[in-house]
């Protein structure tokens, strides 16, 4: 029964919480005047070795789209290859650089089913995953003020002396993401 005291004090806070987190990241309004992003990034690490891909995505160009679940990676795997991830249906799709379609997937999260954290990954289960990952990443935290995101504070973490303040998100199945419930 104490707790419930509690929660409704960080049920009442979260738009507070949000509130100072989105001004800290530049405020709604300038986001809102944003319709794209693009950044150079080196990905490296021992996941990109185990699922086949050690070196693919050393030195690339990523440009998201903040108005809709959109990623395009380029070069993707060979220098005159891009990578497409987008929703409305959930797709990748590898293009060359003039545009022509090499491959696609549709329903791209199915193929995942089954799979052990060692099977390798083809190139379009490749540019799935970096496509919706890095649109996650880019569009935080804004992406938890979209339509059918909940987001609600919980309980504070505490940790080498220091209180955290924590947020709960819950995305809709619209969302493509790792997992649908994030702290």
């Amino acid at each position: 029964m104490k707790a419930e005291p509690m929660l409704e004090k960080w049920t009442a806070n979260v738009n507070e919480l949000l509130d100072t987190v989105l001004r800290a990241h530049g405020g709604l309004d300038l986001w809102s005047g944003l319709t794209k992003i693009t950044a150079r990034v080196s990905i490296r690490g021992p996941l990109w070795a185990a699922k086949g891909w050690p070196d693919a995505l050393v030195k690339e160009i990523v440009e998201i789209d903040t108005r809709t679940e959109r990623t395009v990676f380029s070069p993707f795997t060979e220098p005159n290859l891009r990578s497409i991830f987008e929703v409305g249906p959930e797709r990748v799709t590898l293009e060359s650089a003039t545009g022509v379609v090499v491959e696609q997937r549709l329903d791209a999260r199915a193929a995942f089913k089954g799979f052990l954290r060692s099977t390798p990954w083809d190139r379009l289960h490749l540019g799935y995953f970096v496509g919706y990952a890095f649109w996650n990443y880019l569009t935080t935290p804004f992406l938890f003020t979209y339509p059918g995101v909940e987001v609600r504070e919980i309980e504070p973490w505490q940790e080498a002396g220091q209180t955290w303040r924590r947020l709960h998100v819950t995305f809709p199945k619209s969302i493509a993401t790792h997992n649908p419930s994030h702290y």
